[in-house]
């Protein structure tokens, strides 16, 4: 990878190869011959699911029932959040 030679940090050619590298070799199997934005929905629905798993747990043993609740919130937070990055990735997709 190429670095700076002064502070050591990825130049942007270096990102540029960490970024393929990492499409070739995904960590966690993303398929990555998906659009971005088809992607970014996917991992939606499985918080989608998750949240509801949890909203079932804290319905079926009330005594934690807040504090899943807490956690159900997060997920709404980044559900809302990730759609807006999906809409916004969308309009580039269709512009290309």
């Amino acid at each position: 990878m190429e670095r700076c030679k002064v502070c050591g940090c990825l130049t942007e050619e270096g990102r540029k190869l960490l970024a393929e590298k990492n499409k070739r070799n995904p960590i966690y199997g993303t398929d990555f011959s998906k659009s971005l934005s088809s992607l970014i929905e996917n991992i939606r629905q499985q918080m989608a699911l998750i949240r509801g798993k949890l909203s079932d747990i804290s319905y079926a043993y009330p005594g934690w029932g807040e504090q899943i609740k807490d956690v159900e919130g997060l997920l709404t937070c980044g559900l809302i959040s990730l759609e807006h990055i999906r809409e916004q990735m969308m309009e580039i997709e269709l512009k290309h």
